[in-house]
């Protein structure tokens, strides 16, 4: 009973939820409320008045200007997200009295407290997709966030596919990249037509079956279903390869496809020449994820598989029907729930083939 009621009293001294939070701030109590995710997500949207320091970054010299006397709420997207408990424990370690938000930003706005955002107008954002589509030489992309018109309800797309342009890594005796105008305006036609030469593993791509597992099915026997749902991004902090230890201390459960959001994506692996020493998938990580129920995994370099090291986490997975979606830009997606759409072209009977991939919210629960 004794261990009951300290166990109890334990999460309500390190803990807060969104009514009690909002009713402290409107009391007037002296509540510093830090936002612990990226700057782009606190641009996004955020808790009215909040602090936005990553946790990354939180250090005596960043967290000077607090009072010390305040008490520190931190918080990040929701419950599939622990940037909040990083930042908490950071905080703690620097002296200051903290609680973690439960639920986060989702919990948040299901309790029907607001929001504010800088997010772009969907004018300016529409006048940034069109100059991207008249674009007539490849230029370097980074993802944009569009708000769709209808209020701001949560509908905010992140596009996770990288640009297919000069200058793209390409895995080594992979074909190469070729883009050239067949016919042009300069040339005296009527019309511009590209002739492109590439590899099906270019960019942001889906592996098909039969690209490692013989007598199996080409791009088209993709379930379509895999491709389109609920999908969890993980951030790890591991410089070298993604390890089982790190994705065992993640929320693992209820998700069923996984997008690893590594040091890759910061780097802006895309703008930049093949690297030998990218952040990779380990066997052992990728048999975790698996083992819970893993049905989709994404990763922000070309492969699953170190380069020169074989292919043992294609082989795991796609005998056990794990589709395989490599070479996403995950820099300016935050960790939490999403819904996923990945799509391939259609080259049917071949071994893989570039795809559009974005993020958006998950619909509110009903």
């Amino acid at each position: 009973m004794n261990e009951q009621i300290d166990h109890y009293s334990n999460k309500l001294a390190h803990e807060t939820d969104s009514w009690d939070l909002k009713a402290a701030l409107e009391e007037g109590e002296n509540i510093v409320v830090i936002d612990a995710r990226s700057p782009r997500a606190h641009e996004q949207e955020r808790i009215p008045g909040a602090v936005n320091i990553p946790h990354r970054d939180m250090s005596p010299e960043t967290t000077g200007h607090l009072d010390r006397k305040a008490l520190i709420v931190t918080y990040c997207d929701g419950i599939g997200c622990n940037a909040s408990t990083k930042g908490a424990l950071n905080m703690t370690r620097l002296g200051f009295r903290v609680k973690e938000l439960i639920g986060g930003l989702d919990w948040w706005k299901r309790d029907g407290h607001p929001t504010e955002s800088a997010v772009e107008s969907l004018d300016a954002c529409r006048e940034a997709a069109r100059k991207t589509v008249v674009r007539t030489r490849p230029e370097p992309l980074s993802a944009v966030f569009c708000p769709f018109p209808n209020g701001g309800a949560g509908m905010d797309v992140i596009d996770l596919t990288v640009p297919i342009g000069e200058g793209l890594p390409i895995w080594p005796r992979n074909p190469g990249l070729n883009l050239r105008f067949h016919q042009s305006f300069e040339a005296g036609d009527s019309a511009y037509v590209t002739e492109a030469t590439l590899g099906l593993h270019t960019g942001t791509h889906l592996d098909a079956p039969m690209h490692y597992l013989r007598d199996e099915g080409g791009i088209e026997t993709l379930p379509l279903e895999t491709l389109m749902g609920p999908a969890r991004v993980l951030e790890v902090e591991g410089a070298e390869c993604v390890r089982a230890e790190e994705l065992a201390t993640k929320n693992l459960k209820g998700a069923t496809r996984f997008l690893i959001k590594t040091r890759n994506s910061e780097n802006r692996w895309w703008e930049k020449p093949f690297d030998e020493n990218f952040c990779h998938m380990t066997r052992e990580a990728a048999q975790l994820l698996l083992e819970n129920g893993m049905t989709l995994l994404g990763v922000d370099y070309l492969s699953v598989d170190a380069r020169g090291a074989g292919s043992a986490v294609h082989l795991l997975l796609m005998p056990a029907g794990v589709v395989l979606l490599e070479g996403l830009n995950l820099r300016d997606a935050p960790e939490g729930d999403y819904e996923l759409i990945a799509l391939p072209a259609l080259f049917a009977g071949r071994d893989g083939a570039p795809a559009r991939a974005i993020l958006r919210p998950l619909p509110p629960p009903a």
